[in-house]
């Protein structure tokens, strides 16, 4: 019996701090939940009220009633911790999703930036990089890129319009670019 008094000793509830914590993180997970597209929202197979009233709470606008529905579903997912894994797994897909598109935009900034400022040789090195590059294409913008930044001597007029041209030049190779990293990066059917 003095071993179950031991035990029951060195147990600790967690405290009002701990459980505050707790509840404030669960509301802000539900949070980025809500502000998820409903068509995400909607993929969650479940008949539970918990997302129900998630899906009410998405479509209300930020306000202490949207606030208060918050409170309301986290004391209803407390009861689900099965719906609280899915709509952890659904946020933590939905970041990595954008973390993939913000790398291959980095990604085809760089390769903009080396294109358009190096030898002719770079072209070639992104091409065997991304195989489904139009490499003709890309040397042809280049070059369009590379007789606009030459300015010197000309008229201001001129000199905007080719400073506009190497503008439009440079978002074509970038969308050129982008599509030929997406295209790399999708699996074959």
């Amino acid at each position: 019996m003095s071993e179950d008094l031991q035990y029951d000793e060195d147990f600790e509830p967690p405290s009002k701090s701990a459980l505050k914590r707790q509840q404030s993180e669960l509301q802000a997970l539900i949070g980025e939940i809500i502000s998820l597209p409903k068509s995400s929202l909607e993929a969650i197979q479940s008949d539970s009220q918990a997302m129900e009233e998630i899906l009410v709470a998405a479509d209300m606008s930020p306000c202490s009633a949207r606030n208060r529905q918050i409170r309301f579903i986290a004391k209803l997912i407390g009861k689900e911790p099965e719906l609280l894994v899915d709509l952890q797994s659904l946020i933590q897909k939905t970041k990595q999703a954008k973390q993939q598109s913000a790398n291959q935009l980095h990604l085809a900034e760089y390769w903009r930036e080396k294109i358009l400022s190096g030898e002719e040789q770079e072209i070639y090195e992104f091409s065997d990089k991304f195989a489904e590059t139009d490499t003709q294409r890309l040397r042809q913008l280049r070059r369009e890129y590379m007789k606009y930044a030459n300015t010197e001597g000309l008229p201001s007029k001129q000199i905007q319009s080719s400073e506009q041209r190497q503008k439009e030049t440079r978002r074509k190779v970038f969308k050129l670019i982008s599509e030929s990293i997406q295209n790399s990066n999708q699996p074959e059917h």
